[in-house]
């Protein structure tokens, strides 16, 4: 488990390295994010029968079928939010 402490982030955090079912973490760790946003996508459409808009600070190959992705890397007001995508 994750606990914040003052060393350095490669020693408080999973490695890129692990082995999970889909294959090396590295390479898979966007993953949850994508097919989150696929069916969040979907469930929307299929609710409103209208184009949805999904924001996401995830992204991974392919993802932009199904959402935005924001960087998240202003602070969270409307203005960032609307100079971001404006």
């Amino acid at each position: 488990p994750f606990f914040p402490t003052t060393n350095p982030l490669n020693t408080s955090t999973i490695s890129m390295n692990t082995q999970t079912y889909l294959g090396v973490n590295y390479n898979t760790h966007d993953l949850y994010a994508f097919y989150e946003s696929i069916v969040t996508n979907q469930a929307l459409e299929n609710i409103t029968n209208e184009r949805s808009f999904v924001l996401s600070r995830s992204s991974f190959a392919g993802s932009g079928k199904y959402t935005s992705h924001w960087l998240g890397d202003n602070t969270s007001t409307w203005d960032d939010l609307y100079q971001s995508i404006a």
